[in-house]
């Protein structure tokens, strides 16, 4: 029995008919939806919590820097920020209290089939809609393709989404169009709004969907499993020929070993990478000639290893690095097709070095990087697994080449 108070429109006999409608579909439909609304609570319970943290600061700069750090960057992902931060964030955090108060009231819910008389908007591709009315506690149909996603948080996020559709009047939190007119659906489609136009975001249910399901991602942590002894909000991370890799974090550094883990540190320049000089956006090392690229604002180091030694500065793209853009988050060389990605925002841009140039941008997952959401700290392809590792907060996303898919999301 879920916690929510769930009224089913329609004979219960009825439900269960146009349910099993549904290709594939396994187990009880009445469950399905109680515990669907009932992982949707946890999902709303924690997005009251994640921006609690963020109100709970004592002035508005400490409130902007949580909202763009905290909960894996969570809140900067899927919303971004517009001018007027303080309404922006107080909208959201608005919009994620009446989530769990809808859920704190009667939830109405008929079960159509994706097809035929009775089947009302469950038009192709759908799996749920908001049925119009007034304020009061309105039904949410679910098409019988609802029922074929096997992602419990999916199925969970949904509920959510089309409750932020019965919130106040028409037009509170919709089902927008970016600037191409298409309406905002997905992952992909949610943060690239976010980006272009955070007010939409902020009045966009997909974003919020979005939201919850990243906020529930069940992902290793730094230290648990793994690299114990490295420091959340890195810098930038580099893994050098050697099969060290070194982590940096506020002017020091920390250097890890697969197998051993952390087996020295200091601060940069004292012993290891003399003449360089902290914070760094990103770092890899070129895979021709063997030096480490140390990027920051517009600038590049060029570090020669085995001197241990500086051996040239210049800007970005003046000489090398061409459509290579400034203030990057991440950085690593591909071990399959050995170019070069940069990570900022949420875009990556691949490096050809026989061409040298940018030969590639796109928004990460969207042809790639499947399952990665941007806004990376740091970035490496560890020595041992040649598996990458992308580094955001405390989570860590590690990534097989070879099936082009984070494998540590359960």
């Amino acid at each position: 029995m879920s916690d929510t108070k769930i009224i089913f429109l329609g004979a219960a006999n009825d439900l269960l008919r146009r349910a099993m409608q549904a290709d594939n579909l396994s187990g009880d439909p009445v469950q399905m939806i109680e515990d669907a609304v009932d992982r949707a609570r946890i999902m709303a319970i924690q997005g009251k919590h994640a921006i609690a943290k963020v109100m709970a600061a004592d002035d508005l700069t400490m409130r902007v820097r949580r909202w763009n750090a905290l909960n894996a960057k969570a809140f900067r992902i899927y919303f971004g920020l517009d001018d007027n931060e303080e309404r922006h964030i107080n909208r959201v955090e608005g919009r994620l209290a009446k989530t769990l108060e809808r859920l704190d009231k009667v939830i109405k819910v008929r079960v159509r089939p994706q097809f035929g008389p009775h089947s009302g908007h469950c038009k192709p591709g759908r799996s749920a809609y908001q049925a119009s009315g007034s304020l009061g506690a309105r039904r949410i149909n679910l098409c019988t393709k609802w029922f074929t996603i096997e992602d419990p948080d999916a199925r969970a996020a949904i509920i959510n989404h089309e409750l932020l559709h019965a919130m106040g009047w028409k037009g509170y939190t919709q089902d927008k169009k970016d600037a191409s007119g298409n309406k905002v659906y997905g992952s992909v489609a949610a943060r690239l709004l976010a980006v272009e136009d955070p007010q939409k975001a902020n009045k966009n249910a997909e974003n919020y969907e979005q939201f919850y399901r990243y906020l529930m991602h069940r992902v290793s942590t730094l230290g648990r499993p793994g690299w114990k002894g490295i420091k959340s909000d890195m810098d930038a991370a580099i893994a050098l020929p050697d099969n060290t890799m070194h982590f940096f974090h506020h002017g020091r550094y920390t250097v890890y070993r697969g197998g051993l883990g952390v087996i020295g540190s200091g601060a940069i320049g004292d012993g290891h990478w003399k003449n360089l000089r902290g914070p760094f956006d990103a770092a890899l090392v070129h895979p021709h000639n063997g030096r480490a690229y140390f990027f920051r604002g517009d600038t590049y180091h060029r570090y020669n290893l085995s001197a241990n030694t500086l051996e040239k500065t210049d800007t970005i793209g003046r000489v090398g690095w061409h459509g290579v853009p400034r203030d990057l988050d991440a950085a690593l060389i591909h071990p399959k097709n050995k170019k070069a990605y940069f990570f900022k925002g949420i875009h990556y841009y691949r490096y050809d070095f026989s061409q040298e140039k940018v030969d590639k941008t796109d928004v990460i997952g969207n042809s790639g990087w499947k399952k990665l959401h941007g806004y990376f700290d740091a970035a490496l392809v560890h020595p041992g697994n040649h598996k990458g590792y992308f580094f955001v907060g405390r989570r860590y996303y590690r990534y097989d080449f070879d099936k082009r898919a984070v494998d540590n999301l359960n």
